[in-house]
């Protein structure tokens, strides 16, 4: 009888654990956090905080012919003060957000530029980092976006 009795009482504390243990459902809900996404806002958001005027006068001064399309880095260029001025605003940001910088200062002119003129611009543009000896040497600026 004292046997019967144990195993009538284990078997209760077996089922009160049981009935606890399924009460309490744990749910883990993973988020996958897309690195590109994640450093493209962060990217924008710099962009926004940093004045890139100078920027947007030296490739506005090189589609009008005022100033030099070439790498060449030579201190008798017209347009030289605003490259230099553009370069130093442009190493402000993070590296990796040089290019959204420049595609954002391009983007501003979508509006008041047309056809060629901003065909023009894209190239300037997409050459900028290696005429400011930046890290990235080029920027991947397609002008047909802008047409």
């Amino acid at each position: 009888m004292a046997k019967l009795t144990i195993l009538a009482a284990s078997l209760a504390v077996f089922l009160v654990i049981i009935a606890n243990t399924s009460a309490y459902r744990t749910t883990i809900t993973t988020v996958e956090i897309d690195e590109d996404d994640s450093r493209q806002s962060k990217c924008r958001a710099q962009v926004q905080m940093q004045d890139l005027n100078q920027c947007e006068q030296f490739l506005k001064r090189a589609i009008q012919g005022q100033g030099y399309l070439t790498l060449e880095r030579d201190s008798n260029r017209p347009d030289q003060p605003h490259l230099q001025q553009c370069c130093q605003q442009l190493r402000q940001l993070d590296d990796k957000c040089q290019c959204e910088g420049i595609f954002e200062v391009i983007r501003e002119q979508q509006g008041e530029l047309e056809g060629q003129e901003m065909q023009k611009m894209s190239q300037a543009a997409s050459n900028l980092p290696a005429m400011c000896g930046l890290r990235a040497r080029r920027c991947k600026i397609k002008s047909s976006e802008w047409f």
